[in-house]
């Protein structure tokens, strides 16, 4: 039995409806996978590993700003000038009488002393201790020798200079001195031995003169050391 002419364009109509169906799914596909495509990209784009360095340098540039007030006040603190402790004070040594032995003529700057050896009157700028020639001389503080000299008026002399400017002179010595100018001596260490060079004070026995001085000024010797 024939079929119907119009079945046969009937089941091609379907057919042709399904193609057009399955070709608009494909370009519906291809777009989804187009977008998808486009937004994977942009997820790419937008990654945050990619922007941690931004993030890293803002939190650094952020704790510069709060460490920088810190660094300024310590070297404000630095700048500031550190109080110096004051210099312990340094007691000197109190001064010692040069040789043991009388004192028989006494300082005077003002009231004139008669000489037994010049038989004049005349002002007298040290004192004279009274000792056996050969006696040890003692330096009365530490300090340096300034000068030695020799002169017919005061014999064999050593000057020294003390660490508080005063000077001490030990006149009348032996010619066995056997220090040297500038040499650091200590107190209590040898000058020199009593002698008997002084013309000035010939008849006097064998004595030690002994004068001190401050700020260029003779002074009594007796103010300055205690028996």
């Amino acid at each position: 039995m024939d079929r119907n002419i119009f079945d046969k364009n009937k089941f091609a109509g379907k057919k042709v409806v399904y193609y057009l169906i399955m070709a608009v799914c494909i370009a519906v596909i291809g777009v989804a996978s187009f977008v998808s495509y486009k937004s994977i990209q942009s997820a790419l784009a937008d990654d945050p590993a990619q922007k941690a360095p931004e993030i890293v340098d803002k939190v650094d540039s952020e704790l510069d700003n709060v460490t920088e007030p810190v660094k300024k006040e310590e070297t404000e603190i630095n700048e500031q000038p550190q109080q110096q402790k004051p210099a312990p004070e340094v007691q000197s040594k109190s001064y010692i009488l040069p040789v043991k032995g009388e004192v028989f003529t006494g300082f005077s700057l003002t009231e004139p002393i008669y000489s037994k050896t010049l038989k004049d009157w005349r002002v007298h700028s040290g004192i004279d201790i009274a000792c056996k020639e050969g006696t040890n001389v003692l330096c009365v503080n530490d300090g340096a020798v300034e000068k030695i000299t020799n002169d017919d008026m005061s014999g064999i002399t050593v000057t020294v200079k003390h660490s508080d400017g005063k000077k001490s002179t030990y006149a009348n010595l032996e010619d066995s001195v056997e220090l040297e100018e500038g040499q650091l001596i200590n107190q209590g260490d040898i000058i020199g031995k009593v002698g008997n060079t002084a013309l000035f004070e010939l008849s006097d026995g064998p004595h030690l003169h002994f004068e001190m001085s401050e700020n260029g000024q003779k002074i009594d010797p007796l103010t300055i050391i205690k028996e």
